[in-house]
Protein backbone atom coordinates (compact mmCIF):
# COMPACT_ATOMS: atom_id res chain seq x y z
CA UNK A 1 0.00 0.00 0.00
CA UNK A 2 1.36 3.26 -0.98
CA UNK A 3 1.99 6.01 1.86
CA UNK A 4 -0.19 9.41 0.99
CA UNK A 5 -1.09 12.79 2.51
CA UNK A 6 -4.03 12.73 4.68
CA UNK A 7 -5.26 15.90 2.32
CA UNK A 8 -3.24 17.42 -0.31
CA UNK A 9 -3.03 20.90 1.14
CA UNK A 10 -0.92 19.13 4.39
CA UNK A 11 2.43 18.65 2.39
CA UNK A 12 2.96 22.03 1.66
CA UNK A 13 5.39 23.80 4.37
CA UNK A 14 5.98 20.59 6.36
CA UNK A 15 8.38 20.49 8.20
CA UNK A 16 10.14 18.10 11.10
CA UNK A 17 8.83 17.42 14.24
CA UNK A 18 11.62 18.22 17.25
CA UNK A 19 12.52 15.00 19.19
CA UNK A 20 15.80 16.01 21.02
CA UNK A 21 14.23 16.01 24.63
CA UNK A 22 11.61 13.07 24.49
CA UNK A 23 11.85 9.79 24.39
CA UNK A 24 10.76 7.14 21.62
CA UNK A 25 7.76 5.97 23.19
CA UNK A 26 6.16 9.95 23.22
CA UNK A 27 7.41 10.81 19.64
CA UNK A 28 7.66 9.45 16.25
CA UNK A 29 11.44 9.92 15.92
CA UNK A 30 13.10 11.42 12.66
CA UNK A 31 9.95 11.68 10.97
CA UNK A 32 7.52 15.02 9.57
CA UNK A 33 4.48 15.37 10.52
CA UNK A 34 2.86 14.30 7.05
CA UNK A 35 5.11 11.09 7.64
CA UNK A 36 3.16 10.41 10.76
CA UNK A 37 0.37 7.47 9.59
CA UNK A 38 -2.93 8.27 10.94
CA UNK A 39 -4.09 5.20 13.16
CA UNK A 40 -7.32 3.81 14.85
CA UNK A 41 -8.40 2.33 18.06
CA UNK A 42 -11.64 1.22 18.71
CA UNK A 43 -14.13 1.18 22.13
CA UNK A 44 -18.03 0.57 22.21
CA UNK A 45 -19.88 2.44 24.69
CA UNK A 46 -22.99 0.03 25.85
CA UNK A 47 -25.09 0.35 28.86
CA UNK A 48 -25.74 -2.95 28.36
CA UNK A 49 -24.55 -6.63 26.98
CA UNK A 50 -25.14 -5.54 23.09
CA UNK A 51 -24.85 -7.74 19.82
CA UNK A 52 -21.84 -5.84 18.05
CA UNK A 53 -18.96 -5.42 20.88
CA UNK A 54 -15.43 -4.45 20.67
CA UNK A 55 -14.17 -7.83 19.52
CA UNK A 56 -16.61 -8.75 17.02
CA UNK A 57 -16.53 -4.97 14.92
CA UNK A 58 -14.63 -5.72 11.50
CA UNK A 59 -15.33 -2.75 9.89
CA UNK A 60 -16.34 0.87 9.70
CA UNK A 61 -16.04 3.96 7.46
CA UNK A 62 -15.05 7.20 8.59
CA UNK A 63 -15.13 10.37 6.81
CA UNK A 64 -12.80 13.40 8.29
CA UNK A 65 -12.84 16.78 8.20
CA UNK A 66 -9.23 19.27 8.64
CA UNK A 67 -9.98 22.65 9.36
CA UNK A 68 -6.66 24.35 8.52
CA UNK A 69 -5.32 27.75 8.22
CA UNK A 70 -9.03 29.15 7.28
CA UNK A 71 -9.08 25.95 4.43
CA UNK A 72 -11.35 22.95 4.86
CA UNK A 73 -10.69 19.93 3.29
CA UNK A 74 -12.17 16.31 3.94
CA UNK A 75 -11.74 12.95 2.62
CA UNK A 76 -15.28 10.98 2.55
CA UNK A 77 -16.01 7.49 3.50
CA UNK A 78 -12.93 5.72 4.28
CA UNK A 79 -13.31 2.28 5.00
CA UNK A 80 -11.25 0.73 7.98
CA UNK A 81 -10.80 -2.62 8.90
CA UNK A 82 -9.47 -4.92 11.19
CA UNK A 83 -6.51 -7.06 10.21
CA UNK A 84 -4.23 -8.85 12.48
CA UNK A 85 -5.16 -6.92 15.57
CA UNK A 86 -4.79 -3.24 14.05
CA UNK A 87 -6.97 -1.26 12.46
CA UNK A 88 -5.88 -0.02 8.81
CA UNK A 89 -7.18 1.25 5.57
CA UNK A 90 -6.84 0.63 1.74
CA UNK A 91 -4.20 3.38 1.87
CA UNK A 92 -2.03 4.83 4.70
CA UNK A 93 -2.95 8.45 5.48
CA UNK A 94 -0.57 10.80 7.56
CA UNK A 95 -1.42 13.82 9.89
CA UNK A 96 -1.29 17.30 8.22
CA UNK A 97 1.77 19.40 9.52
CA UNK A 98 -1.01 21.48 11.36
CA UNK A 99 -4.31 22.04 11.93
CA UNK A 100 -7.31 19.83 13.85
CA UNK A 101 -9.02 16.94 12.12
CA UNK A 102 -12.77 15.96 13.59
CA UNK A 103 -13.81 12.35 12.08
CA UNK A 104 -17.18 10.56 12.11
CA UNK A 105 -17.72 6.91 12.32
CA UNK A 106 -20.48 4.96 11.50
CA UNK A 107 -21.41 0.89 11.47
CA UNK A 108 -21.95 -1.32 9.11
CA UNK A 109 -19.88 0.75 6.78
CA UNK A 110 -23.30 0.09 4.39
CA UNK A 111 -24.74 2.68 6.00
CA UNK A 112 -26.36 5.45 3.75
CA UNK A 113 -24.65 8.68 5.21
CA UNK A 114 -25.07 12.25 4.02
CA UNK A 115 -22.26 14.46 4.97
CA UNK A 116 -21.77 18.60 4.52
CA UNK A 117 -19.64 20.72 2.84
CA UNK A 118 -16.18 20.67 4.10
CA UNK A 119 -16.80 24.24 4.98
CA UNK A 120 -19.76 23.67 6.72
CA UNK A 121 -19.03 20.98 8.90
CA UNK A 122 -18.35 23.31 12.29
CA UNK A 123 -22.13 24.21 11.47
CA UNK A 124 -23.73 21.21 9.54
CA UNK A 125 -24.19 17.68 11.27
CA UNK A 126 -23.96 14.44 9.47
CA UNK A 127 -26.73 12.24 8.91
CA UNK A 128 -27.50 8.55 7.96
CA UNK A 129 -30.69 6.76 7.05
CA UNK A 130 -31.52 3.15 7.88
CA UNK A 131 -34.49 0.64 8.25
CA UNK A 132 -34.74 -2.43 10.61
CA UNK A 133 -35.21 -5.25 9.27
CA UNK A 134 -38.50 -7.52 9.90
CA UNK A 135 -36.89 -10.46 11.01
CA UNK A 136 -34.28 -10.54 13.92
CA UNK A 137 -32.44 -12.88 12.01
CA UNK A 138 -31.62 -10.10 9.02
CA UNK A 139 -31.29 -7.18 11.57
CA UNK A 140 -28.03 -5.25 12.12
CA UNK A 141 -26.30 -2.83 14.64
CA UNK A 142 -25.84 0.78 14.19
CA UNK A 143 -22.87 2.23 15.57
CA UNK A 144 -21.45 5.91 15.58
CA UNK A 145 -18.57 7.57 17.12
CA UNK A 146 -17.43 11.29 16.75
CA UNK A 147 -14.07 12.82 17.36
CA UNK A 148 -14.06 16.30 17.26
CA UNK A 149 -11.15 18.68 16.90
CA UNK A 150 -7.90 15.85 17.03
CA UNK A 151 -4.69 17.68 16.98
CA UNK A 152 -1.75 15.88 16.21
CA UNK A 153 1.16 17.06 18.38
CA UNK A 154 3.56 15.11 17.52
CA UNK A 155 3.19 12.08 19.64
CA UNK A 156 2.77 8.80 19.01
CA UNK A 157 -0.54 8.71 21.52
CA UNK A 158 -2.01 11.67 19.61
CA UNK A 159 -1.28 9.76 16.21
CA UNK A 160 -4.10 7.32 17.23
CA UNK A 161 -7.69 8.17 16.90
CA UNK A 162 -9.56 6.82 19.91
CA UNK A 163 -12.80 6.01 18.05
CA UNK A 164 -15.43 5.36 20.77
CA UNK A 165 -19.33 3.72 19.65
CA UNK A 166 -22.02 4.21 20.97
CA UNK A 167 -25.30 2.31 19.72
CA UNK A 168 -27.82 4.32 17.87
CA UNK A 169 -30.76 1.41 18.41
CA UNK A 170 -32.65 0.26 21.19
CA UNK A 171 -32.13 -3.94 22.31
CA UNK A 172 -35.30 -5.65 23.12
CA UNK A 173 -34.98 -10.03 24.19
CA UNK A 174 -37.55 -11.68 25.72
CA UNK A 175 -38.22 -13.90 28.93
CA UNK A 176 -41.08 -16.45 30.09
CA UNK A 177 -42.74 -18.09 33.18
CA UNK A 178 -45.47 -19.81 34.52
CA UNK A 179 -46.10 -18.89 37.89
CA UNK A 180 -50.10 -20.68 37.57
CA UNK A 181 -48.90 -24.33 39.00
CA UNK A 182 -51.56 -25.84 36.88
CA UNK A 183 -50.33 -24.26 33.32
CA UNK A 184 -47.45 -25.32 31.45
CA UNK A 185 -46.24 -23.08 28.38
CA UNK A 186 -44.96 -23.78 25.16
CA UNK A 187 -44.08 -20.79 22.94
CA UNK A 188 -42.92 -21.09 19.19
CA UNK A 189 -42.64 -16.83 18.93
CA UNK A 190 -43.04 -13.54 19.70
CA UNK A 191 -44.01 -10.82 17.59
CA UNK A 192 -44.17 -7.13 18.43
CA UNK A 193 -46.35 -4.65 16.26
CA UNK A 194 -47.05 -1.33 15.29
CA UNK A 195 -43.46 0.22 15.67
CA UNK A 196 -42.28 3.11 13.70
CA UNK A 197 -39.38 1.68 11.30
CA UNK A 198 -37.15 3.73 9.74
CA UNK A 199 -35.84 7.15 10.35
CA UNK A 200 -32.81 9.86 9.90
CA UNK A 201 -30.27 9.98 12.32
CA UNK A 202 -28.36 13.06 13.44
CA UNK A 203 -24.84 12.21 14.34
CA UNK A 204 -23.89 14.45 17.56
CA UNK A 205 -20.67 17.42 17.32
CA UNK A 206 -19.03 16.41 19.89
CA UNK A 207 -16.71 13.52 21.01
CA UNK A 208 -18.65 10.31 21.89
CA UNK A 209 -16.24 9.86 24.75
CA UNK A 210 -16.62 6.64 27.04
CA UNK A 211 -19.47 7.26 29.49
CA UNK A 212 -19.40 9.05 32.50
CA UNK A 213 -22.19 10.51 34.58
CA UNK A 214 -21.40 13.99 33.36
CA UNK A 215 -21.00 12.99 29.82
CA UNK A 216 -23.61 11.51 27.38
CA UNK A 217 -23.44 12.44 24.47
CA UNK A 218 -25.58 11.65 22.12
CA UNK A 219 -27.67 12.65 18.46
CA UNK A 220 -31.56 12.30 17.76
CA UNK A 221 -33.53 10.43 15.43
CA UNK A 222 -36.60 11.90 13.06
CA UNK A 223 -38.31 8.52 12.53
CA UNK A 224 -40.99 8.20 9.18
CA UNK A 225 -44.69 7.75 10.65
CA UNK A 226 -45.06 3.96 8.69
CA UNK A 227 -45.63 1.25 11.01
CA UNK A 228 -43.92 -2.43 10.97
CA UNK A 229 -44.01 -5.62 12.74
CA UNK A 230 -41.02 -7.37 14.08
CA UNK A 231 -40.81 -10.98 15.21
CA UNK A 232 -38.18 -13.01 16.58
CA UNK A 233 -37.81 -16.00 14.64
CA UNK A 234 -37.52 -18.64 16.96
CA UNK A 235 -35.65 -21.48 15.64
CA UNK A 236 -37.68 -24.40 17.67
CA UNK A 237 -40.23 -23.87 20.42
CA UNK A 238 -39.65 -23.15 23.76
CA UNK A 239 -41.54 -26.00 25.61
CA UNK A 240 -43.12 -26.89 28.90
CA UNK A 241 -42.03 -23.52 30.51
CA UNK A 242 -43.33 -23.28 34.54
CA UNK A 243 -42.40 -21.34 37.20
CA UNK A 244 -38.63 -21.00 36.54
CA UNK A 245 -37.80 -17.87 34.10
CA UNK A 246 -36.83 -19.47 30.64
CA UNK A 247 -34.65 -16.99 27.95
CA UNK A 248 -36.69 -16.80 24.71
CA UNK A 249 -33.99 -14.67 23.04
CA UNK A 250 -30.84 -13.47 24.35
CA UNK A 251 -28.14 -10.58 23.67
CA UNK A 252 -26.49 -12.97 21.60
CA UNK A 253 -29.41 -14.98 20.02
CA UNK A 254 -32.29 -13.08 18.13
CA UNK A 255 -31.87 -10.13 19.85
CA UNK A 256 -34.74 -7.64 18.25
CA UNK A 257 -32.86 -4.29 17.25
CA UNK A 258 -35.28 -1.50 16.50
CA UNK A 259 -35.49 2.22 16.34
CA UNK A 260 -36.02 3.76 19.90
CA UNK A 261 -39.27 5.80 20.19
CA UNK A 262 -41.94 5.77 22.08
CA UNK A 263 -45.91 4.59 21.95
CA UNK A 264 -49.32 4.00 23.14
CA UNK A 265 -50.79 0.43 23.90
CA UNK A 266 -53.74 -0.97 22.40
CA UNK A 267 -56.41 -0.96 23.60
CA UNK A 268 -58.26 -4.18 23.64
CA UNK A 269 -61.74 -2.78 24.86
CA UNK A 270 -62.42 0.06 23.39
CA UNK A 271 -60.53 -0.06 20.33
CA UNK A 272 -60.57 -4.06 19.78
CA UNK A 273 -59.27 -3.80 16.23
CA UNK A 274 -56.58 -1.12 16.69
CA UNK A 275 -57.82 1.29 14.66
CA UNK A 276 -55.82 3.65 16.87
CA UNK A 277 -52.69 1.59 15.99
CA UNK A 278 -51.41 1.19 19.26
CA UNK A 279 -48.52 -0.93 20.09
CA UNK A 280 -48.59 -4.91 21.10
CA UNK A 281 -46.93 -7.99 21.63
CA UNK A 282 -48.20 -11.38 20.14
CA UNK A 283 -47.02 -14.54 21.76
CA UNK A 284 -47.30 -17.83 19.39
CA UNK A 285 -48.04 -20.17 22.23
CA UNK A 286 -49.87 -23.69 23.90
CA UNK A 287 -51.38 -24.32 26.93
CA UNK A 288 -51.95 -26.96 28.57
CA UNK A 289 -53.91 -27.54 31.59
CA UNK A 290 -52.76 -30.18 34.45
CA UNK A 291 -55.23 -33.16 35.74
CA UNK A 292 -54.94 -34.58 38.83
CA UNK A 293 -54.12 -38.05 37.51
CA UNK A 294 -50.96 -36.47 36.19
CA UNK A 295 -52.06 -35.86 32.07
CA UNK A 296 -52.16 -32.57 30.63
CA UNK A 297 -54.91 -30.96 28.58
CA UNK A 298 -54.61 -28.45 25.78
CA UNK A 299 -56.99 -25.55 26.47
CA UNK A 300 -55.26 -22.87 23.76
CA UNK A 301 -55.69 -23.52 21.46
CA UNK A 302 -58.85 -25.34 20.32
CA UNK A 303 -57.47 -27.91 18.83
CA UNK A 304 -54.24 -29.59 17.50
CA UNK A 305 -51.54 -31.26 19.71
CA UNK A 306 -48.75 -29.79 17.41
CA UNK A 307 -50.80 -26.26 16.99
CA UNK A 308 -49.42 -22.80 18.26
CA UNK A 309 -51.66 -19.41 18.17
CA UNK A 310 -50.92 -16.06 18.97
CA UNK A 311 -52.13 -14.76 21.75
CA UNK A 312 -51.75 -10.29 22.01
CA UNK A 313 -50.14 -8.33 24.85
CA UNK A 314 -50.60 -4.63 24.96
CA UNK A 315 -47.25 -2.77 25.66
CA UNK A 316 -46.82 1.05 25.59
CA UNK A 317 -42.91 1.31 24.62
CA UNK A 318 -40.31 4.22 25.40
CA UNK A 319 -37.22 3.28 24.41
CA UNK A 320 -33.81 4.88 24.27
CA UNK A 321 -31.04 4.66 22.24
CA UNK A 322 -28.44 2.50 23.73
CA UNK A 323 -30.48 0.62 25.69
CA UNK A 324 -31.56 -2.92 26.53
CA UNK A 325 -34.93 -3.94 27.15
CA UNK A 326 -36.40 -7.04 28.45
CA UNK A 327 -40.03 -8.28 28.65
CA UNK A 328 -40.81 -11.57 31.06
CA UNK A 329 -43.97 -12.97 30.32
CA UNK A 330 -45.53 -14.26 33.21
CA UNK A 331 -48.70 -16.43 32.92
CA UNK A 332 -49.82 -16.67 36.15
CA UNK A 333 -54.09 -15.72 36.16
CA UNK A 334 -54.58 -14.98 32.27
CA UNK A 335 -53.61 -15.36 28.62
CA UNK A 336 -53.94 -11.67 27.08
CA UNK A 337 -56.38 -11.40 24.13
CA UNK A 338 -57.68 -12.17 21.12
CA UNK A 339 -55.27 -10.54 18.55
CA UNK A 340 -56.88 -7.69 16.43
CA UNK A 341 -55.77 -9.25 13.27
CA UNK A 342 -57.51 -13.06 14.22
CA UNK A 343 -59.90 -13.88 11.91
CA UNK A 344 -59.38 -17.70 12.36
CA UNK A 345 -62.66 -19.27 13.99
CA UNK A 346 -65.46 -17.20 12.05
CA UNK A 347 -67.90 -15.41 13.72
CA UNK A 348 -66.55 -17.24 17.36
CA UNK A 349 -63.55 -15.42 17.60
CA UNK A 350 -64.19 -11.93 18.57
CA UNK A 351 -60.77 -9.39 18.75
CA UNK A 352 -59.90 -7.58 21.68
CA UNK A 353 -61.55 -10.66 24.16
CA UNK A 354 -59.69 -12.69 26.59
CA UNK A 355 -57.93 -15.47 25.32
CA UNK A 356 -59.03 -17.77 28.37
CA UNK A 357 -61.76 -17.09 31.35
CA UNK A 358 -61.83 -18.44 34.30
CA UNK A 359 -64.18 -20.67 34.89
CA UNK A 360 -66.63 -19.33 37.72
CA UNK A 361 -69.77 -20.23 39.77
CA UNK A 362 -73.33 -19.08 40.43
CA UNK A 363 -74.83 -20.44 43.21
CA UNK A 364 -77.97 -21.00 44.29
CA UNK A 365 -80.09 -22.89 46.64
CA UNK A 366 -84.12 -23.88 46.36
CA UNK A 367 -85.78 -23.72 49.86
CA UNK A 368 -87.21 -26.19 51.53
CA UNK A 369 -90.63 -26.38 50.09
CA UNK A 370 -93.66 -27.51 52.33
CA UNK A 371 -95.62 -30.26 51.73
CA UNK A 372 -98.32 -31.89 53.53
CA UNK A 373 -98.86 -36.06 53.06
CA UNK A 374 -101.56 -37.92 55.60
CA UNK A 375 -100.29 -40.16 56.58
CA UNK A 376 -103.66 -43.05 57.48
CA UNK A 377 -103.04 -45.55 60.29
Amino acid sequence: MKLQSLFAAAIVGAAAIATTSCSNEEHVEGQSATQAEVKFKTNITAMTRSVTTGSSLKQFKTTAFLKQDNTYNTFMNTVVSQANGEWVTADKYVWPYNGSLTFYSVAPSTLNTTMPAADDYERVAPTFTFTAASDAANQSDVLYAVNADHQFTGSLASSIVNVNFRHALSQVVFKAKCENTQWEVSISDVKVHNLKSSGVYTLPMQTTAPLTNNDDVRGSWDLADELHSYNTGLESPVKNISEDVVELTSSSSLPLLLLPQSTTAWDPKNDPKCAQKGSYFTIRCQLQQKTSDGNKIIIWPASGVNAYVDIAIPVAVNWEEGKKYTYTFNFKEGAGYIPPTQTEGGNDVVPGANVLHAVQFNVTVDDYQNTNSEIRL
